[in-house]
């Protein structure tokens, strides 16, 4: 390899129209991040576009370094999935430059889609979460657990039908989780960003595919709150915040997705600080995912018999008188209040039956009772007209 004097000075724009290792004409610079850059370049001979990773020349000399670049390649070449991102070469230019061949995407990363959107809608997120869960399966089926998951290393690309879909890149600090890999790291050693950290990570303790899917409980945090569940000013303190304090409840941040209750249970599960109390496996993470948006009334699971009806603002035992969108009803227990709507709904009985089964649906059984009294009182005033 030549001397890192003999490398010109690295602006990754002064590679645009050379042809590294004699095959790869490079045509654009793409983008820039910490190891290297990102190139779509056009394989000369097979006259194939491929997105041409290249590492910083500095950081050649760095054989761990190296080795990771090498191992991303490796990990990635053999998971050949469809929400993962496919290596089809790696290799080293007889200039030195080491390089990294993938299939080229065309579209954003999950990072610059919040950085623009600050949020997710429901329906979006769970769309792209249940396609990173079905990527996180095929990786943990072959014993790799990814370790720095983050929205930078989610790709949300579009196919040849225009249909988003999401791609899992970046395996370079992925771990075989056996333990007796050469590749393990080392007991107490910290890998990944700390934003997004298992507390197993945090600790420097053994990690397994639950380890990633806590991260991706944090990332699903952080889609549908619209910013992170810990906030520090130094790693140091994210560190301690992610091994010891629990994930706060996503409605803290967003009280309206109250309405859909199974998916602020599957984040809440997935940031369980336990790894026995999450998910135990992607692919059940991804069965829970498909019915998270069932209407809230169906989506709610419902109480052990007997148990009282309890809520925000509600004494244990309390029953509600209040639909969401028709406003409060009198309770038997104020007979002055209720005076007047009361009267109304005996005047008109259809209106009851409507308003009496809208209240059976939500849970008001006391209102409910006035509701039916006056329908019974108002059908024997027709009766006694009639």
């Amino acid at each position: 390899m030549p001397e890192l004097s003999t490398f010109p000075a690295y602006d990754p724009a002064s590679l645009v129209g050379t042809t590294l290792d004699a095959r790869y004409l490079i045509e654009e610079h793409v983008a820039t991040g910490g190891m290297g850059a990102v190139f779509r370049a056009r394989h000369v001979y097979m006259r194939k576009d491929v997105a041409l990773k290249v590492l910083r020349p500095d950081l050649s000399a760095s054989a761990e370094l190296v080795e990771r670049f090498r191992r991303e390649a490796e990990i990635a070449a053999s998971l050949d999935h469809d929400h993962i991102v496919k290596v089809t070469d790696f290799g080293r230019s007889p200039e030195g430059w080491l390089f990294l061949a993938m299939e080229l995407l065309f579209g954003e990363s999950l990072f610059d889609r919040l950085r623009r959107e600050t949020f997710l809608p429901p329906a979006e997120a769970v769309s792209i979460l249940r396609q990173v869960c079905d990527g996180l399966a095929a990786a943990h089926a072959r014993g790799v657990v990814h370790r720095d998951l983050k929205p930078e290393n989610i790709f949300l690309a579009r196919d040849a039908g225009g249909a988003e879909v999401a791609k899992i890149l970046d395996f370079g600090i992925a771990k075989m989780a056996d333990p007796a890999s050469d590749s393990a790291t080392a007991a107490g050693m910290v890998v990944g960003t700390p934003e997004y950290l298992s507390p197993e990570q945090a600790t420097g303790s053994a990690v397994d595919g639950r380890s990633d899917l806590y991260t991706l409980g944090l990332i699903a945090w952080r889609a549908l709150a619209g910013h992170h569940p810990f906030k520090a000013d130094e790693p140091r303190a994210l560190l301690m915040m992610q091994a010891t304090r629990p994930v706060p409840p996503l409605t803290d941040a967003r009280p309206d997705l109250a309405v859909h209750p199974r998916l602020i249970a599957i984040v809440a599960r997935a940031c369980e600080k336990d790894p026995a109390a999450r998910y135990q496996t992607a692919e059940e993470m991804r069965l829970e995912l498909s019915g998270a948006l069932d209407s809230a009334a169906l989506a709610a699971p419902p109480p052990p018999p007997g148990a009282p009806r309890e809520g925000p603002g509600r004494s244990p035992g309390a029953t509600s008188s209040t639909i969401r969108f028709g406003g409060p009803l009198p309770s038997p227990a104020d007979p002055a209040r209720g005076a007047r709507p009361v009267a109304f709904l005996r005047r008109h009985p259809r209106l009851a039956v409507l308003v009496g089964l809208l209240l059976v649906a939500a849970g008001g059984a006391g209102a409910t009772a006035v509701v039916l009294r006056s329908l019974r009182e108002a059908r024997a005033a027709t009766a006694q007209r009639d």
